[in-house]
């Protein structure tokens, strides 16, 4: 048996022994693993095939979709073990964002709870089935990221209430096992009163990129759209954001100026503090926080933070495209879950392997045919190099 594979196992063992799984079920999330990394996809016809079992193909592919499916399965409970088994990792990284997705299903039929979501990857954000999904991600200065959680979710279900109660309970999970020091990361979509409510009990720092729309409250009572707050603030302070060229791949820098205010919001307890930045695009960006900031050095260190959050969407794209994730066949809901889970895994053991395992990665990096020598983001040759070793017995 290859090392690779080997190393692999062992990982899922690990992670299912915390979680309490019996030996079938442990059997079942390495071979989805393992079946996942080797073929790029999560259909289990392509699993089975990649796995090169020697038993008949229908009758393992039939051990797939009952043992996915299975009610009474812990499979669910690798969730907690896997953030168990993260936490010494993801508690030295800084920064911990929060991104929604969604997967499209657009000739879906009889998949359980099918929702109608929004495309993202769609320019004009088109409307279709499929489900939302959740992605939680620690990620550093060097442009790793690692996976904590993905959750599928769907308003078509039952126990579902609603988009920022589902995403609440997603957040707070993560924070009974690991990132209480980090400082989180929101974009645009959780510009909202009921999430502000929500963060306020969670005892964590945070950023929010702000819609604009919403009043504010200045420190001598008023009243004021922070749009026309962000237009009348100075920005004297300037800061070198770090960028990856397109074509180049090389990270280089652009200047934006900065300013910031004190602010609180209606109905909300407690002083927040308004950044606004300028130079980065046609419009200002405007950023609220809950972190005291006493100064520019902090307030520059916020601004670079979010910087950061934009990687998170490229290690979205890469789980994405590198796990099939979008093209899964499974109906039942369980296995629904469970299979979108299981990729998220196997990007997940490779990136904890780039922070963990550096001279490994470089082994198996290293025999990724390449255009551009040297690139920032490692989680594409990373997943390459793993498929490599996997395919040829290394």
């Amino acid at each position: 048996m290859s090392t690779t594979v080997r190393q692999i196992r062992r990982y899922v063992q690990k992670i299912a022994k915390l979680a309490g799984l019996e030996p079938v079920e442990t059997k079942l999330a390495s071979e989805c693993v393992l079946g996942i990394c080797k073929s790029e996809s999560c259909k289990v016809s392509d699993i089975v095939r990649a796995l090169n079992s020697r038993e008949p193909f229908r009758e393992e592919a039939r051990a797939f979709y009952d043992g996915l499916a299975d009610k009474y399965s812990k499979l669910d409970d690798m969730r907690e073990a896997w953030l168990e088994f993260v936490a010494p990792t993801t508690n030295k990284m800084p920064f911990i964002a929060v991104d929604p997705s969604d997967i499209i299903k657009p000739y879906g039929r009889d998949f359980d709870y099918l929702d109608i979501v929004r495309d993202a990857s769609d320019r004009e954000k088109r409307k279709g089935t499929g489900y939302s999904t959740v992605q939680i991600e620690a990620t550093n200065h060097n442009h790793v990221n690692l996976p904590l959680a993905q959750e599928t979710f769907s308003t078509k279900h039952p126990d579902y209430r609603s988009w920022y109660d589902f995403i609440g309970r997603c957040i707070l999970n993560v924070l009974s096992h690991t990132g209480q020091g980090a400082t989180w990361l929101f974009d645009r979509g959780f510009d909202a009163g009921d999430f502000y409510s929500i963060l306020g009990g969670l005892n964590i720092n945070w950023v929010v990129r702000q819609l604009q729309t919403r009043n504010v409250i200045l420190g001598n009572g008023d009243t004021m759209l922070m749009s026309d707050l962000a237009a009348s603030i100075n920005k004297p302070h300037e800061i070198e954001t770090p960028y990856i060229d397109k074509k180049s791949h090389e990270v280089k820098t652009c200047p934006v100026r900065f300013g910031y205010a004190p602010v609180r919001l209606p109905g909300q307890s407690g002083r927040y503090w308004m950044i606004v930045i300028t130079g980065l695009r046609s419009e200002d960006m405007v950023l609220l926080t809950n972190e005291d900031i006493r100064g520019v050095k902090q307030a520059a260190r916020i601004v670079l933070a979010y910087m950061r959050r934009w990687g998170i969407e490229e290690g979205i794209r890469c789980w994405k495209q590198k796990t099939g994730v979008e093209d899964f066949r499974v109906r039942n809901w369980s296995s629904i879950r469970r299979m979108t889970f299981l990729s998220m895994l196997a990007y997940g053991i490779q990136a904890l392997w780039l922070l963990t395992r550096p001279k490994q990665s470089a082994r198996l990096i290293s025999k990724v045919k390449v255009f551009i020598e040297k690139v920032v983001f490692l989680h594409y040759r990373m997943w390459d190099g793993v498929r490599i070793a996997l395919r040829s017995g290394a």
